[in-house]
C-alpha cells in the first residue's frame, strides 16, 4: 500500500509540472515619459553699473515621474544662483533665481551659458547675453545764498543737492572750491550715501580774502563714486571793489617860528577793517604823527600835522598827503598849500629932527620901537 501511494504521488507530480511549463504567460510594457521645459526671460539683459536684478528659471516637470534637477552656468563674476539643484513633482514647476550683479568699474559685456539636466539624462541649454552700461544716477543743483556782486569779506553759503536718479544706492562725493578756492570754503568736503530716489545736500559757507576783488569762477564738483559719473557745476561771483575811506586834513596858516598841529582825518567807509599808510610830500619842517593806522569798519582816526616852520619858510608851501588801504590797494590824496606868515617883526627908528638939549649939553633923540607883526611882541633894545 505504501508502494502504491509513492508511485501515485509522482505520476500526480509529473502531471502538475507539465502543467505549468506549457503556460502562455502575456506580458505589457508602457511607455516612460520623462520630459521638461524651462522657462527663463529674456536672452538679452542689460544693467546699469553697480546695479543688481534678479530674473527666474521656471522649470516644469512634464514627465510622469519625479525628477531632481541641476544648473550648472559658465563662469561669470555676475551671475549666481539660489540652488544648484531642485526636486519638481510630476506636471509641477520649480524656481531657480538667478541674481545678477553688475560690475562699477567696467561696461563690458558677457555672455553665460545655462545647462539643465534631469537624473534621466534629459538636457536643455540656455544662453544669455549681459550688458552694462553707465547709467544716469546723478542729479546736482547748485543754491547760492547770494548770487552776487558781493564786497570784499563777504560770506555767502553754496548748497548742493544731489539726487540719486539710479537704481541702486550710490555714494556721492561733493568737493567745493577745487584745487584753486578750496581754502576759502568753511567745510569743503562732502560725503553720503543715497538709496534710489533719495535727496542729499551739502552746504558750505564761503569767503575770500579781503584782499581779493574782481570776478572767480566758483567751482564745485559731486562725483557718484561706484558709477564714476561726475557733475561740474559753477558759480561766476563778482567782487566789488568796496574798499571806500575818506582823509581831510584842516589846513591854518602858522607864523614862522611857531609850532602849530593840524589834524587829519581819516575814516573807514568799508564793511571790514582796513590799514592804511600814509606817506607825505612837504618842506621838512612838516611831518606826520603816524605813517600808518588801523581802522574798524564805519570808524575813524586822527592823526597830527607837526609844523615847525623858520623865517626863510615865509610864503605859500605846497603839501601832498596820501593815504593808500592795504587791503585793495586803493589811494587817496590830498594837495593843499600851507601858509608861512611873518608873524614877528619889529622897526626901531631914531628921530633927529626930535632932539632935547639937556644942561651938560648932550643931545636926546626920540628911539621909536614898532611891532609890524601880527602877533603881541615883547621887544629888548641892546645899544652896543
Amino acid at each position: 500500500m505504501k508502494f502504491i501511494s509513492s508511485v501515485t504521488l509522482f505520476l500526480l507530480s509529473c502531471i502538475l509540472l507539465s502543467t505549468f511549463v506549457l503556460a502562455d504567460i502575456d506580458v505589457q510594457t508602457y511607455e516612460t515619459l520623462n520630459g521638461f521645459s524651462v522657462a527663463y526671460g529674456a536672452n538679452d539683459v542689460t544693467l546699469c553699473q553697480c546695479e543688481s536684478g534678479t530674473e527666474n528659471l521656471i522649470i516644469t516637470n512634464t514627465g510622469a515621474f519625479a525628477s531632481r534637477y541641476t544648473i550648472a552656468y559658465s563662469s561669470s563674476d555676475m551671475v549666481t544662483l539660489s540652488q544648484g539643484t531642485i526636486d519638481v513633482l510630476p506636471n509641477q514647476k520649480g524656481v531657480v533665481h538667478i541674481f545678477y550683479q553688475a560690475p562699477c568699474d567696467d561696461t563690458a559685456n558677457r555672455a553665460v551659458q545655462f545647462v539643465i539636466t534631469d537624473i534621466f539624462g534629459n538636457e536643455q541649454v540656455i544662453e544669455k547675453s549681459l550688458a552694462v552700461e553707465q547709467c544716469q544716477n546723478l542729479d546736482a543743483t547748485l543754491i547760492v545764498s547770494d548770487q552776487g556782486p558781493i564786497d570784499p569779506c563777504e560770506e555767502i553759503a553754496y548748497t548742493v543737492e544731489v539726487v540719486n536718479t539710479g537704481v541702486f544706492t550710490e555714494e556721492y562725493e561733493v568737493n567745493f572750491g577745487g584745487d584753486i578756492l578750496v581754502d576759502a570754503f568753511a567745510e569743503p568736503l562732502h560725503t553720503f550715501t543715497l538709496a534710489s530716489g533719495q535727496t542729499g545736500i551739502a552746504t558750505s559757507d564761503f569767503v575770500l580774502e579781503c584782499g581779493f576783488f574782481g570776478n572767480v569762477t566758483v567751482p564745485v564738483q559731486v562725483i557718484a563714486q561706484k558709477n564714476g559719473l561726475k557733475a561740474n557745476l559753477v558759480h561766476e561771483l563778482i567782487v566789488e571793489p568796496a574798499y571806500g575811506f575818506s582823509a581831510e586834513v584842516v589846513i591854518n596858516d602858522v607864523c614862522a617860528y611857531d609850532t602849530a598841529v593840524m589834524p587829519v582825518v581819516l575814516t573807514n567807509d568799508a564793511a571790514f577793517e582796513n590799514t592804511y599808510s600814509l606817506s607825505l610830500s612837504a618842506p621838512a619842517f612838516v611831518g606826520l604823527s603816524a605813517t600808518e593806522v588801523t581802522i574798524a569798519p564805519g570808524d575813524e582816526k586822527i592823526l597830527f600835522l607837526n609844523v615847525s616852520p623858520s623865517i626863510s619858510d615865509v610864503g605859500d608851501v605846497p603839501i601832498t598827503l596820501s593815504a593808500t588801504s592795504i587791503l585793495g590797494g586803493f589811494v587817496q590824496s590830498i594837495q593843499t598849500n600851507l601858509f608861512v606868515v611873518d608873524c614877528y617883526a619889529a622897526s626901531i627908528n631914531v628921530d633927529l629932527e626930535e632932539n632935547i638939549v639937556d644942561c651938560a649939553g648932550y643931545r636926546s633923540y626920540p628911539l621909536v620901537v614898532q611891532n609890524t607883526g601880527t602877533k603881541t611882541e615883547e621887544i629888548r633894545i641892546d645899544v652896543f
